[in-house]
């Protein structure tokens, strides 16, 4: 080995590329030494070059200056012509520049330019030779190199170019993500942003998270999926990959991949475990365990494992308590609580636990209110105040509280409709709005304003079939469709329009039907398919086709009986079981078998008494034990009389839980009792 000439020296300052170091000395005489002696040349000329050395005095690094005195040993006695460790110089070398790219990332993007030039010059025998002559100096043959390495030298500087650049548009970008939260851009503008910073520098995580999120905000699932893809890609550890399987398991869980979200779920929360339980006191760790947690609740919730999902969210608010007591005044604190406590009411509405999911709600309400005073531009808390109160407007109606209900109904409506005219392409905010004229729908009902629900609930579906065209439509989406045809059924029933009526529920039918064949795991489209199917038995047994509504009454029973034996104690599958056997048995009676009627109508009773007995007080469990004692009184052999049909509405009128539009029974009972005959 012979170190390089003065006059090789100069051209490497020249060229602005190189120090002197040693490189291997002789020719190549065979295929085998020439691959051998390229191998050592491109180690030596990597390590050698001005971007390396100039990235090695930005680092303090005490590891690497080591390493560097290694390879001065070994240069000092490859010089002396020592040659027994030419191959661990080599590998000195190469290792050096491998570890700093893992450090710099600029420098990294630099090198990786430099050394494809240096490969392809060094891939051929004649190409091998010419680096070592440029190696020791001799600019008359290696002029050609030269020139190959000015056009790389300024590939070299584009590609630093183009990080500067990435990073003035992140920048922005981050302004942009700010300015959308507080209503001033929309998420298409800023979508457009974040899309240029990783078409600069496709390798930073948070870019790609920050995007993955906004294409789902936009109901772009298919554009999630691929960010979703980069984000893996360009995860540095641990943390990043626990993150990356929760961001994978939500856009899977939106697109009707309920086996996928899950096991992408179980890997994000096994990952956050290790590394929470390792380091207890890191907060960014801890953070990123709880986002595992909500993510894999969410999947069990769909699939109708209610009991882990409420688990799962039970274990992340504990975590989220401490942390806020531990620092009450942090805004991302107080907002991950607020997440927590409306998933968990999410599964305590769904299980009949009203009470609980009303205090849940009331605590978010009132968390999310001071957060809003405190900085009343940032739409975020407002848009969770709205989704917030569609979940206590449920709640309310169940407590009889209707005006309660109207009142946080409105405010869901006000707020979702000035959200959306602000960023119209935001199909999150369009849902949103579309749950409002939904919840309005229902609360008419309620009233007995059948026109003006009917008009609610057709403004609420014409969203929804907006937003399922999208190629990439969620699954809650195309769910909403059918669910929203089935709620339009039901008020045309009411209305007596039998024919469409029955046109809207035969097509939500179908809906709900294909998207419970996509997943065997998918429990919500299997429970949303019996509730449909029920509605249909309704339409078809009042447009003369018995057989029909009893084929549409006994499938929908089958498929929920076939959920509760994996949730028994799901209250809203019960209540599902009792709607179906109510239809059946008016079926049953108008077509003459009273035996069979009574059989499905007193089942119907004994689940509903359980229902009410367990969640004492609920203005819809009552009212479902007065309808199914209305349709047995008139039963022969049924044990339930007027009486007793009379004692349950009395007494809910005494609680004032009695809907407006059902204040008929009120009347039915009080001629009966007045004219002493049935009316």
């Amino acid at each position: 080995m012979r170190c390089r000439t003065a006059h090789g020296s100069v051209v490497a300052i020249l060229l602005g590329l190189f120090v002197l170091v040693p490189r291997s000395s002789g020719a190549a005489t065979d295929a085998g030494a020439v691959t051998l002696d390229a191998h050592a040349e491109i180690a030596a000329v990597l390590y050698a070059a001005s971007a390396t050395q100039a990235a090695v005095a930005k680092s303090a690094d005490e590891r690497l200056r080591r390493q560097q005195e290694r390879i001065k040993v070994l240069a000092a006695e490859l010089k002396a012509g020592d040659g027994r460790h030419r191959a661990e110089m080599i590998a000195a070398q190469e290792s050096f520049v491998a570890e700093l790219a893992q450090r710099d990332r600029e420098y990294a993007a630099q090198i990786a330019v430099f050394r494809n030039a240096v490969n392809d010059i060094a891939s051929t025998p004649d190409g091998a030779k010419a680096l070592e002559r440029f190696n020791a100096g001799d600019e008359v043959g290696a002029i050609a190199i030269l020139d190959k390495l000015r056009s790389t030298n300024e590939r070299m500087r584009q590609a630093q170019a183009k990080l500067e650049d990435a990073a003035d548009a992140r920048r922005i970008a981050r302004l942009a993500l700010e300015a959308k939260t507080r209503g001033k851009l929309t998420t298409a503008a800023v979508i457009l942003r974040f899309e240029e910073v990783v078409q600069l520098d496709p390798g930073v995580f948070l870019d790609w998270l920050e995007l993955d999120r906004l294409y789902q905000d936009a109901g772009r699932l298919s554009d999630a999926r691929k960010a979703v893809e980069s984000l893996a890609a360009a995860a540095r550890d641990d943390v990043d990959r626990a993150l990356g399987f929760s961001e994978l398991s939500d856009v899977l869980l939106a697109m009707g991949d309920l086996a996928g979200a899950r096991a992408a779920a179980e890997q994000s929360l096994r990952i956050s475990r290790r590394l929470s339980a390792a380091d207890p006191k890191n907060v960014e760790l801890e953070f990123t365990f709880s986002h595992a947690l909500i993510t894999f609740g969410e999947v069990a919730r769909r699939q109708g494992d209610l009991a882990t999902a409420e688990k799962s969210y039970a274990e992340e608010i504990s975590i989220a308590r401490k942390r806020a007591a531990a620092d009450p005044d942090s805004l991302r604190v107080r907002r991950a609580l607020c997440g927590d406590l409306l998933h968990l009411s999410d599964v305590l509405i769904q299980r009949g636990d009203l009470a609980g999911a009303r205090t849940a709600l009331e605590e978010t309400l009132t968390i999310l209110r001071r957060m809003a005073a405190e900085d009343p531009e940032n739409i975020v808390h407002q848009r969770q105040i709205s989704v917030s109160q569609m979940w206590l407007s449920d709640v309310l109606v169940s407590l009889g509280s209707f005006a309660e209900a109207q009142k946080s109904n409105a405010e869901i409506v006000a707020i979702a409709t000035r959200l959306t005219a602000a960023d119209p392409g935001n199909a999150i905010l369009r849902r949103d709005l579309s749950y409002g004229y939904n919840k309005t729908a229902f609360l008419q009902r309620i009233d007995g304003d059948f026109e003006g629900s009917l008009k609610s609930y057709e403004r609420a579906l014409q969203i929804s079939r907006d937003l399922a065209r999208s190629s990439s439509a969620a699954l809650d989406v195309r769910q909403d469709v059918g669910t929203g045809l089935a709620d339009v059924a039901n008020l045309k029933l009411l209305k007596q329009d039998f024919d469409g009526a029955r046109q809207s529920a035969t097509e939500s039918v179908a809906i709900l039907r294909n998207l419970s064949a996509a997943d065997a795991t998918d429990a919500t489209s299997r429970q949303f398919q019996a509730s449909a199917l029920y509605g249909l038995g309704a339409t078809l047994a009042a447009t003369s086709d018995p057989s029909g509504a009893r084929k549409a009454y006994e499938e929908g029973l089958a498929l929920d009986r076939a959920l509760a034996t994996k949730d028994a104690d799901a209250s809203d599958i019960q209540n599902d079981i009792a709607l179906g056997e109510l239809g059946l048995g008016k079926l049953l009676l108008k077509q003459g078998d009273a035996v069979a009627a009574l059989k499905s109508l007193e089942h119907c009773l004994e689940i509903r008494r359980r229902m009410a007995a367990l969640h004492a007080g609920s203005s819809s469990t009552e009212r479902a034990v007065a309808e199914v004692m209305r349709a047995l009184v008139d039963v022969p052999g049924s044990k339930i009389s007027w009486a007793d049909f009379g004692t349950q509405v009395k007494a809910m009128e005494a609680r004032r839980i009695v809907w407006p539009s059902d204040r008929g029974w009120l009347e039915e009972v009080h001629r009966r009792e007045t004219s002493g005959s049935a009316p």
